[in-house]
């Protein structure tokens, strides 16, 4: 990339996309919230943490989307994290 400055059209580009991945990460979060207000959302998503969606993948990439997955839960909705864990474990 080159040091020059932007221009103006340039400027107000790169803020109508972040504005819109702003726009994408709050829609995302409000619907992941959602999720995890069901428990068949949580279930859903302890499915998907389980690792036996993807087992296509190598073990470390499964682990890495599970981690992104479990990362965004607790940012999002740790109190719906919390009942996923204990309705987990009451399956158990």
């Amino acid at each position: 990339m080159s040091d020059a400055p932007l221009d103006l059209a340039d400027k107000k580009q790169v803020a109508a996309r972040k504005l819109t991945q702003t726009q994408r990460d709050r829609r995302a979060d409000e619907d992941l919230d959602f999720i995890m207000s069901t428990p068949a959302g949580r279930r859903f998503v302890a499915r998907l943490m389980s690792l036996s969606p993807f087992n296509a993948l190598s073990y470390q990439e499964r682990r890495s989307i599970c981690a992104e997955i479990t990362v965004a839960v607790v940012r999002v909705s740790p109190a719906g994290y919390g009942l996923m864990m204990n309705e987990s474990n009451e399956g158990n």
